[in-house]
């Protein structure tokens, strides 16, 4: 399975997912889809079901804290639900293209349960920031993660 893959922007600010990712998402979506700004700079697509989690763990949050108001506002403020023409394409509003630099090709990363957009090199950029972490504090992130139980837990 394709878990990432460079796609071109057709001229309306469209473009197809690789068929294995969009087989392996489609089968649960529903066919509801939702953009946002990801916490980098980059936009999440998420499958409607799993977008349904999120934004109601961000419903529940106290919006009466400023920075807690924020996160939602970043989010949900941000959100687009799409629908899918004929050929499976998938529009990018030209906002969320605009705050991720994507012009006219993307990078798709599948990561359980959603999927990554990005500029080509700014994700090159992240991976490089990434890798100055050092192996064992990427052994201590994963430990913390996968045995405190805070993954996903995908319906």
């Amino acid at each position: 399975m394709t878990l990432k893959g460079t796609v071109k922007l057709d001229d309306r600010g469209r473009f197809v997912l690789p068929s294995d990712i969009f087989r392996d998402i489609n089968t649960k979506a529903g066919g509801r889809y939702v953009l946002t700004r990801s916490t980098d700079k980059c936009i999440t697509l998420y499958p409607g079901h799993i977008w349904d989690i999120v934004s109601e763990r961000l419903n529940r949050i106290n919006v009466f804290d400023p920075k807690k108001r924020a996160l939602v506002r970043y989010f949900l403020g941000n959100a687009t639900e799409i629908s899918l023409d004929g050929k499976n394409r998938i529009p990018l509003p030209k906002d969320l293209k605009n705050y991720a630099g994507i012009d006219k090709e993307l990078l798709v990363i599948k990561l359980n349960p959603f999927i990554e957009l990005w500029d080509p090199e700014c994700y090159n950029k992240q991976m490089e920031n990434t890798l100055k972490f050092s192996s064992d504090d990427i052994s201590v992130i994963a430990n913390e993660i996968f045995n405190e139980g805070n993954g996903f837990n995908i319906p």
